[in-house]
């Protein structure tokens, strides 16, 4: 769960991932599901997000209908109001939504019968089944709704993260780029503290950095999927600067580098985990159709092509 923790404390991201195009709030395909959804719920209605993040789906259904009751839930250590301020679009949102950190879905402490409709926007996936789902069933009062967009292994995202997963592995293996990043960071360390280079420190420099740009296109040139070039560029933006300003360059910072990008690694993996196959939603419907009314798992296709798994229940 840290590297959960350690992504919604310090990224200014209503959602994951940051490097989305929805990191400011949903639009598009998704915004156009989750509008029509909210369409006919009556005013005053109580809403819960479960697995919130920084409150995407939330402050998009409090910006729907003001007078919803919005609470949003997440496992992680969540607090969106630290990182964001009232210059921001989604700050006076953000207000009225109360926020529970630290509550996984399948331990919800919202009374029974209390809610009116619960949603997810990736993230119920990520809980145990079958007591997340008893749990959103408790909470539910009669003719209640729990609608979920779930990830689905055949969407596109998914494929995209298993190509950033790929790109991450090989950067942060053993003989990986950050492990020569890492020994160019120690010299650069120990050369910062002279006043003046020796003839042979600075040719000892310029070797280290001219094998590290070595190493690095070597790494670049190994990546042949147009997506995996893509996330290689999107990494080395936070990695080209740190060679190129060598004098300021620690091995601290490698290590804080590192770590994030472990972290990404994480998150991705996670992701790629908890996407549903078809047999795991035929699971998901025969479970469910021995506790809900209806019962509705299909999945959803935008022009890009399968974007996620469509869960439509009624208590």
């Amino acid at each position: 769960m840290q590297h959960w923790n350690s992504y919604w404390s310090n990224t200014k991201t209503l959602n994951s991932f940051a490097e989305g195009q929805q990191q400011h709030g949903y639009s598009g395909d998704i915004a156009q599901f989750w509008q029509a959804i909210l369409q006919p719920v009556a005013e005053n209605s109580t809403i819960v997000d479960i697995a919130t993040g920084n409150g995407g789906l939330a402050v998009l259904a409090q910006q729907h209908n003001a007078s919803f009751n919005i609470i949003a839930t997440d496992a992680a250590d969540i607090n969106p109001l630290t990182l964001f301020s009232p210059s921001d679009d989604c700050y006076p949102a953000l207000q009225q939504i109360q926020f529970m950190a630290n509550v996984p879905t399948e331990q919800l402490t919202l009374a029974s019968n209390s809610v009116d409709l619960v949603i997810s926007q990736f993230g119920f996936e990520y809980a145990p089944l079958a007591a997340a789902l008893a749990q959103i069933h408790r909470v539910l009062g009669k003719k209640g709704k729990f609608i979920a967009l779930v990830h689905s292994q055949h969407s596109f995202i998914t494929q995209d993260c298993q190509d950033g997963a790929t790109v991450l592995q090989q950067l942060l293996q053993t003989d990986g780029l950050l492990s020569q990043l890492m020994q160019f960071a120690n010299l650069c360390q120990a050369l910062a503290t002279e006043t003046q280079l020796s003839t042979a420190q600075q040719q000892q420099f310029s070797e280290h950095n001219t094998a590290l740009l070595q190493f690095f296109r070597q790494t670049q040139q190994q990546f042949t999927v147009q997506n995996q070039q893509e996330w290689f560029n999107l990494i080395a933006k936070d990695l080209v600067p740190l060679i190129m300003n060598w004098q300021s360059l620690t091995s601290a910072t490698v290590d804080k580098t590192k770590q994030n990008l472990q972290h990404f690694l994480q998150r991705i993996q996670d992701q790629i985990a908890s996407a549903w196959t078809n047999q795991r939603a035929e699971e998901v419907k025969a479970l469910c159709q021995t506790t809900w009314q209806q019962v509705s798992v299909e999945q959803m296709q935008i022009e890009e092509g399968v974007l996620c798994w469509i869960v439509q229940l009624q208590k």
